[in-house]
């Protein structure tokens, strides 16, 4: 039967940094995918002390923000999804990126800036 642990297990093996980086942000992803954002955050949290590597920067803002999200910690979430857009083009594509930031920002109390996130995610769609 499979247990959260068995991802963590990949952490144990020596890798160099830009590597072990990287395997944290693929569990960090895995958990979030699975609903187990506490695990998450902290596979995110370690992927970031080490450094997050070019490849994962867009994305791994995206599902750090949104695991935040999910956790309720709303002003970090927020943080994640703007240092998302500020990370280029790639993965996830804008229209979630500006989203997610309107939620965020209603979560949040600020309800003019989550309009200006939904046209802004709009506008991207047509």
């Amino acid at each position: 039967m499979w247990k959260p642990s068995h991802f963590w297990e990949a952490t144990r093996f020596e890798l160099d940094a830009d590597v072990r980086s990287d395997v944290h942000c693929h569990l960090g992803r895995c958990y979030h995918e699975l609903a187990l954002y506490t695990l998450a955050r902290e596979q995110f949290e370690q992927a970031n002390a080490i450094g997050v590597s070019e490849e994962w920067e867009a994305a791994f803002h995206y599902y750090y923000g949104y695991t935040l999200y999910e956790l309720k910690e709303f002003q970090r979430a927020k943080r994640e999804f703007i240092l998302c857009l500020q990370s280029g083009p790639s993965r996830p594509e804008p229209t979630l990126r500006y989203s997610m930031l309107a939620a965020t920002s209603r979560k949040l109390g600020e309800h003019s800036e989550a309009a200006s996130f939904e046209e802004l995610a709009k506008s991207l769609k047509r």
